[in-house]
């Protein structure tokens, strides 16, 4: 097993002191153990995580850094007012929120996981199940205005249309007051997502109280610590209380928990395969050209490359250069590219090869808010 549970963050989070109200919660340690007792801070979270070095996703680089932390004003306005909806959770549930962490996407998840006390294989399979683990991924496409606004964002593009959902855990812009860093800062994007998964298993999410539940499974209210904690995670994706969606979305994010799918993901740093145009960090606009390095002398595992933006195919093959369209991003901001190689077939399979991936700024006018 490539990572290992890490035994001080799992001691630590039952043994320190609290950061959020209550002096005593349910907390799930990386085993899957629930027990009560009191958050850690986010500091002594990140004084536990060590690192090998593993990013199998250094398009993250830059949002996963400190150069995309949440500026002081932005953490104020949300602080101020989290939520867009009634009946959430209070604004006290979201006073530690802060994004404060710089490491591998890995690492990240591990922080925001001990921070909130939730299990950080179940946090990172639910990133695999929203974003396969990228942060600039956009989705839950809207053509509707109205659906394209949430109390100051409002995400109406020119083409007639916006994105809605946003970063490794897809947060909803439109009920959330978390643009833009849910698009730009993965920590905060995970910190918040934990946070209100937090939050609804200390019995916060007030409108659940009177939603009915699928035939065999507890109300919010009488739910246990357990059922609380996969109920919660299910009402992300159906914003209801264990209904079929909610249900499906729970046992999708379990299996992936089960089977870590990410541990099979190339370690990037290898550097077998590089992208030398443009380069990491580069601000584009209209065509691009990407370019690529293979390896010589004819590496079984790249046989041929496929190149993407955001996770949208451009093409497979043996070509070197690919032309990219950037205004067709849809909104200006951080945007990934990546390149991944695989073998020939063999016995009817390619066997996945070597990755690489690089962030640039699109700026074509395309803004993410108006």
């Amino acid at each position: 097993m490539r990572r290992a549970v890490l035994t001080a963050l799992v001691a630590g989070m039952m043994l320190c002191a609290a950061n959020a109200a209550r002096a005593s919660t349910w907390l799930v340690s990386n085993s899957g153990q629930f027990t009560q007792g009191s958050l850690p801070t986010g500091a002594q979270c990140a004084s536990w995580i060590r690192s090998d070095g593993w990013e199998p996703r250094p398009e993250n680089a830059f949002a996963n850094s400190w150069s995309a932390a949440p500026s002081a004003a932005e953490l104020a306005a949300f602080h101020a007012n989290p939520l867009n909806f009634q009946s959430g959770p209070p604004a006290s549930d979201f006073a530690n929120v802060d994004g404060n962490y710089a490491g591998t996407t890995w690492q990240i998840i591990e922080w925001a996981a001990c921070k909130w006390g939730v299990n950080a294989y179940d946090l990172a399979a639910e990133a695999w199940a929203e974003s396969e683990w990228h942060q600039t991924t956009l989705g839950d496409q809207q053509w509707n205005y109205a659906a394209c606004t949430g109390g100051p964002w409002i995400g109406w593009e020119p083409w007639g249309g916006c994105w809605t959902s946003f970063g490794i855990i897809q947060e909803k812009a439109s009920g959330f007051n978390t643009m833009p860093m849910a698009a730009t800062s993965t920590a905060f994007n995970l910190d918040f997502r934990a946070a209100f998964w937090r939050a609804c298993i200390d019995g916060d999410e007030q409108y659940l109280y009177n939603e009915t539940p699928a035939a065999g499974y507890p109300t919010y209210a009488n739910a246990t610590g357990y059922q609380r904690y996969w109920g919660c995670m299910g009402e992300w994706y159906s914003g209801g209380w264990d209904d079929p969606g909610s249900v499906s979305y729970q046992t999708t994010v379990q299996g992936f928990s089960a089977s870590r799918p990410w541990l099979n993901l190339p370690n990037s740093q290898v550097g077998q395969i590089a992208i030398t145009s443009p380069q990491r960090g580069q601000t584009v606009s209209g065509t691009v050209q990407i370019s690529f390095v293979m390896p010589d002398g004819g590496d079984p595992l790249a046989c041929y490359a496929c190149v993407a933006v955001d996770g949208g195919s451009l093409g497979c093959g043996n070509n070197l250069t690919y032309s990219w369209n950037s205004a067709s991003a849809g909104v200006d901001g951080p945007h990934e590219i990546t390149v991944d190689t695989a073998s020939c077939p063999s016995n009817g399979q390619d066997q996945e090869g070597y990755h690489a991936g690089i962030w640039v700024t699109t700026a074509n006018g395309e803004g993410m808010t108006e």
